[in-house]
């Protein structure tokens, strides 16, 4: 017997259930969204219901509805479509997409001046230095994501471990 599964969201739905204790998964209104933050997941392109998704995110860009546009930084080891169309594109193997989720909680919790229980074991300056990434982008991710506290979403794609999928559940 062979299976097809059209959307793969076993990490997802295991880390989601593990953390809110339900296993139906949330809608996501990404219209509503002014900071995106995609961790390979081509929204616009292959991960999902790709043309709902289209639709909502390209809602926050509406020129005729508001002067405010949500902004999209991806964080993926190939280009996407999401890629293409980022704002702010940062190149990382998906490999270490987990170091990098801790390193925003630890740099947000350290911002927040909340207790740090990472103790700089994936700080964002290491981040930087080990993979040769622009300091100035994520300092400016981290400033949205503090800015924008209940109208932004980091959202990580379905091929990544559940492990990054609980981090990016408590970094949301």
């Amino acid at each position: 017997i062979y299976s097809y599964a059209l959307f793969h969201d076993e990490n997802r739905k295991k880390a989601w259930e593990k953390s809110y204790g339900s296993v139906n998964l949330p809608v996501i209104a990404w219209e509503d969204a002014k900071v995106i933050v995609t961790l390979e997941s081509d929204l616009l392109g292959t991960d999902g219901m790709t043309m709902e998704q289209t639709r909502k995110f390209v809602d926050g860009r509406d020129v005729m509805k508001s002067n405010e546009f949500n902004r999209l930084y991806c964080v993926e080891g190939n280009m996407s479509l999401t890629g293409a169309n980022a704002d702010y594109r940062i190149r990382l193997n998906p490999g270490f997409q987990l170091e990098f989720v801790l390193a925003l909680i630890d740099e947000i919790a350290g911002k927040l001046g909340t207790l740090n229980f990472l103790q700089g074991s994936a700080s964002l300056g290491s981040i930087v230095e080990k993979f040769s990434l622009d300091r100035d982008i994520l300092n400016h991710l981290v400033d949205d994501l503090l800015k924008n506290h209940g109208r932004s979403m980091v959202y990580a794609g379905s091929i990544l471990s559940e492990h990054i999928h609980i981090a990016v559940n408590y970094l949301n």
